[in-house]
């Protein structure tokens, strides 16, 4: 026999001895004996000690199993200890003695969620419901059976849940809660909170792994020594080139509030730069943890519970602004936020799908995972069971490719918070995204250009923002991309004329090969697209050409001719005309744009001035192209 059926025999054993001496209890003062020993159990409740209190509670319903006093508080002790079946079972045992306390059924049912015991659950609410009489009482009560039919709904329709796994060097006997994962895969950082001398610590912890594909962990060392952090911190996130982490402090002397967002910038000997705070257009008075940088570089996505929002706890964003400042906070919106408790977001890398825990009704119990889709949804879509169960679950992480889950759940012993990992099933997978590693050198010396900034453009994206990243003294960076998306890059840097190209599918690692400033030296401008045998830009090209723009506001003495070129394809007086049109094209752009006219020229040269032999349409492809030439 399964200890389930054991524990509901013992449990319906238990109903029908109470049932049988429901007519022995009558409404008859308490011992003295059982009197003292319920005052004695309600002391250590107040004063939190629970193991004694529930043996004096025991000692006194031992003396009289009639006394309703006792009763309640056994249930209150026992939820307490998060022993909630069993509180369950005492609500319901009181109530057949007690007729008139029906919302001791309501306490049950609520109780019976919170393990899980949906049936039992559902039971007990149809029973208050039974006898009930106030309609506001009524349809509360109703919503929550709704609810329990949902979290059962959930659990009858499960997923399968495969290669479930629990790192056994990065879990402990404290609680450890997922963070971030590097773009690479490789590194794992999380908060491990502690007791130091009866005070809750918390710290920040990475792990590191030589193969991806290998569920273990190992190298795991604590941050803060490398920050040159004393007291309470965690929460981190990293930028996408993991130049700059992001994490949450709590009582710091520079703070705003209880607890702040903070950032903190690598340093060359593997260490980081001394923290700072993001400010008061990030933090508040109030607490502000949490923190999720998009994989753009761009947003920061954190939890607070300010004024200003929908519930308990919100979650906010803030922009980071090209000067370095991050734009004041705002408020995510009522499609996220509700009147509950919203934590832990996390931006997946494909940059639209926000992870996040809730506490909002339709769960399944507790704190549950939930996905949005911010482009497509209007609601947030809960995961579903197993990921989320009658526990708290927090801090969903995945994988750039969608492939894989972290979460931070209570352990199967119900003693403290782990890390996990699982397949993700396929309808709550993200999109599928890849991060490759470039690189920006000097095409004249291999030498590495540091500090520039990156631009990509999905083309047919219905948003331009594009992603950004910043290549490091190294001249390395990080871009994260949907797979299955075509995009565009682009750097401008001064003294470089401006590198544009189409990054293939293929491409393993992004060379940015930057040409210098020569007076003369055409350059082509890739992402300048038109239309098929048009002279009409792409929507894709304004990014390029708006950078193109910044550069020559910034070097206020540089002029440029603009050239088009076709290839051989049609008669050569049309492909003449058609080159000029489109260099033509660029030139208004740029006018429009407020750079004076005299500082540019255009002309077109048909297919005079091939770069490719035109007998494959890769040689066609490469000759189809706008140059600008500095002068």
């Amino acid at each position: 026999m399964n200890v389930i059926a054991k524990t509901n025999i013992v449990i319906i054993t238990v109903i029908i001895a109470t049932l049988t001496n429901t007519t022995l209890c009558a409404q008859s003062k308490p011992s003295r004996k059982a009197q003292r020993l319920y005052n004695e159990a309600l002391t250590d409740f107040h004063n939190n000690d629970l193991d004694n209190a529930i043996l004096r509670v025991n000692d006194c319903l031992a003396a009289d199993s009639c006394y309703i006093d006792a009763r309640l508080l056994k249930a209150d002790i026992l939820t307490s200890l998060k022993q909630f079946k069993e509180a369950a079972v005492t609500n319901i045992n009181t109530a057949a003695i007690d007729t008139t306390r029906i919302s001791l059924y309501l306490n049950a049912g609520r109780q019976f969620m919170r393990c899980g015991e949906y049936n039992s659950a559902a039971d007990a609410f149809s029973n208050y419901l039974n006898h009930v009489k106030s309609k506001s009482k009524y349809q509360y009560a109703d919503s929550l059976l709704k609810a329990c039919m949902i979290a059962k709904n959930y659990v009858d329709n499960k997923y399968e849940i495969t290669n479930y796994y629990s790192d056994s060097l990065i879990n402990t006997d404290n609680d450890e809660f997922i963070n971030a994962l590097s773009s690479d895969e490789t590194t794992l950082f999380f908060t491990r909170r502690h007791s130091v001398r009866g005070f809750v610590n918390e710290d920040i912890m990475s792990a590191k792994r030589e193969n991806i594909n290998d569920n273990q962990f190992d190298n795991i060392e604590s941050i803060n020594d490398l920050l040159t952090l004393e007291g309470n911190e965690g929460a981190v996130t990293l930028s996408p080139d993991g130049s700059i982490l992001f994490f949450t402090a709590c009582g710091r002397e520079d703070g705003m509030g209880s607890c702040d967002l903070y950032y903190s910038r690598r340093l060359n000997d593997h260490r980081w730069s001394a923290p700072k705070n993001l400010g008061l257009s990030v933090n508040s008075e109030y607490w502000e943890s949490q923190p999720c940088m998009s994989s753009d570089g761009r947003t920061l996505f954190f939890s607070s519970n300010r004024p200003g929002g929908y519930g308990a706890e919100d979650i906010w964003y803030t922009r980071l602004n090209d000067d370095g400042t991050f734009s004041e906070a705002k408020n995510i919106g009522n499609q996220i936020n509700t009147e509950f408790k919203e934590l832990s977001p996390f931006i997946h890398f494909d940059g639209i799908t926000l992870y996040f825990s809730s506490n909002r009704p339709n769960g399944l119990g507790g704190l549950d995972l939930w996905m949005f889709n911010m482009q497509n949804d209007t609601v947030a879509t809960n995961l579903g069971y197993p990921i989320n169960d009658f526990n708290d679950q927090m801090n969903f992480v995945v994988s750039p490719s969608g492939g894989r889950g972290y979460i931070s759940t209570v352990n199967d012993l119900g003693t403290d918070y782990d890390i996990v990992s699982f397949d993700i099933p396929e309808d709550v997978k993200p999109v599928p995204t890849v991060c490759k590693p470039g690189i920006v050198i000097d095409a004249s010396t291999d030498n590495p250009v540091s500090n520039v900034r990156i631009d990509l453009t999905e083309y047919n994206a219905e948003t331009k923002d594009g992603i950004v990243s910043n290549s490091d003294e190294n001249g390395q960076f990080i871009v994260c991309m949907k797979t299955y998306s075509k995009y565009g890059i682009t750097v401008v840097a001064p003294n470089y004329m401006i590198y544009s190209a189409l990054i293939e599918n293929d491409t393993n690692t992004i060379v940015v090969r930057m040409q210098p400033l020569e007076i003369g030296k055409p350059v082509i401008i890739n992402n300048v697209q038109f239309e098929y045998d048009s002279y009409e830009l792409k929507p894709e090209s304004f990014p390029e050409l708006n950078r193109l723009v910044r550069m020559m506001k910034d070097n206020e003495t540089l002029s440029f001719d603009i050239y088009g070129h076709t290839d051989n394809a049609g008669e050569d007086n049309y492909n003449q005309r058609l080159s000029e049109k489109r260099a033509q094209s660029v030139y208004d752009y740029l006018v429009s744009m407020g750079i004076s006219a005299s500082r540019l020229t255009y002309k077109g040269f048909g297919a005079n001035k091939p770069v490719a032999p035109n007998d494959t349409e890769e040689g066609r492809k490469l000759n189809r192209r706008t140059e600008v030439v500095p002068r």
